[in-house]
């Protein structure tokens, strides 16, 4: 993965990659979504993928969003779009 990433140059969290896997990467081409994993990094613990996606959705609000009740309200607007998402049949 590239060492740029969501929060910018002056980010002040560690990245320090050494010994660690992606867990997920999605790629869009063309206006479809390419997602490539290894399911079986959690295979004990499959909810540990919810940890996961609740982390990643914590991330993109606190990377658009500075102040904290507009980072909780696009949490939730993350939230309610992946519930209505997840129950939805794949498009083809």
């Amino acid at each position: 993965m590239s060492e740029e990433h969501v929060h910018g140059p002056d980010c002040d969290h560690d990245h320090d990659h050494e010994g660690g896997i992606d867990l997920v990467r999605l790629t869009l081409v063309d206006e479809q979504m390419l997602c490539s994993l290894d399911p079986r990094v959690f295979e004990d613990e499959p909810g540990t993928w919810g940890v996961v996606l609740a982390d990643l959705a914590r991330n993109i609000s606190e990377a658009l969003r500075d102040d904290p009740a507009e980072q909780k309200k696009l949490r939730d607007e993350i939230r309610d779009n992946f519930l209505k998402g997840i129950e939805a049949p794949p498009e083809e």
